[in-house]
């Protein structure tokens, strides 16, 4: 849909304040103006801090590092869970030596694997606990309670989540500890929050909130064809969108046609005639089709120009090479306003190929072999006047 405004980081900002779910909540964003704006987003490597269903999320390798034990410092810990999706999964000690001695970062690799095996396979609760949290609500991280209570914290919850909620982590932890932490154990607690503070800091102004909903209105007008392209739907590229919104005109019409309406469209195959069957099949699918209708998306074709003749009516045409007097792509359209059909390869059914300079040697090998005329651009010209 190319949304003026809405790039990568704003989708995701959106994503995670609950401000997006599905696609056609983009068209309610209007209504949450004042709210978007100043809408904050903190960036770290790890992206430690990031709000899963309301719960703050740290990178899982920092819980390891945070316990001190069994040989579990920052490179190891980063390292096991790089290779192990739980820590019950290591099964032999040679397997955690040959990880370890294929690393560079690790200083005394077989000393430190068979402490962490020993470790690992001695504290079968303690490696139970730590998979069960581990990726619990996001792939690779742990939310900050369940972390603080592995690593055996006495902790405030109330003053935890104020922290968290209103710091983000940036305002000095050294003032707070007395309120969160009981038992005061810092050197722990630090290590939680190791790279996670002075992280950059992103904000919607007024401005970009404003483009953004702007950009979101005028998506409005962008046509069916692309409009279709973008709904995603498995092998319908922009070329395929293009055929099907001419074809059928609405969306309507494509959602109830059948398979065997389908493949009668000019380069609709079974593959493709499949996958818009399953793609208009499914419940949610036709339920985000009519909230895009209520926002009045553009689900029909525009009316197509008249042509300006018929005299290429039925003619299915290859162009290459490179021309004098016009692009590549005016001869395209040149070809549709006349009736003509482009091609992209040649076979027993093209009827020409309107070659220009530097025409590819395999299509006019082929076109030799198969006695398709090549005309130049002032035949092709002459033959259209």
């Amino acid at each position: 849909m190319d949304i003026d405004g809405l790039g990568v980081e704003t989708i995701e900002l959106l994503l995670e304040n609950g401000y997006l779910r599905k696609v056609s909540d983009l068209y309610t964003l209007v209504n949450h103006r004042s709210n978007l704006i100043g809408l904050t987003k903190f960036i770290s490597d790890d992206n430690s801090g990031i709000k899963v269903n309301n719960e703050f999320q740290i990178i899982n390798y920092k819980v390891l590092f945070a316990t001190k034990k069994g040989g579990f410092n920052k490179e190891v810990s980063k390292l096991i869970l790089n290779n192990y999706k739980k820590l019950s999964d290591i099964k032999t000690l040679e397997q955690v030596i040959e990880l370890f001695e294929n690393n560079n970062n690790i200083e005394k690799p077989k000393e430190k694997a068979e402490k962490v095996f020993r470790h690992v396979t001695e504290n079968i609760f303690w490696v139970n606990k730590f998979d069960n949290i581990n990726n619990k609500l996001l792939d690779g991280y742990i939310c900050f309670e369940d972390a603080i209570d592995f690593v055996g914290l006495n902790y405030n919850k109330d003053e935890l989540v104020k922290y968290l909620q209103t710091s983000l982590f940036i305002d000095n932890l050294e003032e707070r500890k007395e309120m969160i932490f009981s038992d005061n154990k810092m050197v722990k607690v630090e290590n939680f929050f190791v790279n996670i503070r002075d992280r950059k800091k992103e904000s919607l102004q007024e401005k970009s909130v404003d483009n953004l909903i702007n950009g979101i209105e005028s998506s409005k007008k962008i046509p069916f064809e692309r409009l279709l392209y973008a709904m995603g739907i498995r092998f319908v590229g922009e070329t395929v969108a293009k055929k099907l919104a001419n074809h059928y005109t609405t969306i309507d019409n494509l959602m109830n046609s059948t398979f065997e309406e389908l493949v009668e469209v000019d380069e609709i195959g079974d593959k493709i005639a499949e996958s818009v069957i399953r793609y208009f099949s499914q419940d949610k699918n036709r339920v985000l089709i009519e909230n895009l209708k209520s926002h009045n998306l553009c689900f029909v074709a525009e009316e197509k120009e008249k042509n300006l003749s018929e005299k290429l009516e039925s003619m299915a045409i290859v162009v290459s090479g490179v021309f004098t007097n016009h692009s590549r792509n005016e001869l395209k359209q040149l070809i549709e306003k006349h009736g003509g059909k482009n091609v992209s390869s040649i076979s027993k059914k093209t009827t020409f190929v309107l070659a220009g300079d530097n025409i590819g040697p395999s299509k006019k090998e082929k076109a030799e072999d198969l006695g398709i005329p090549i005309i130049s651009e002032e035949e092709f010209i002459n033959k259209i006047s």
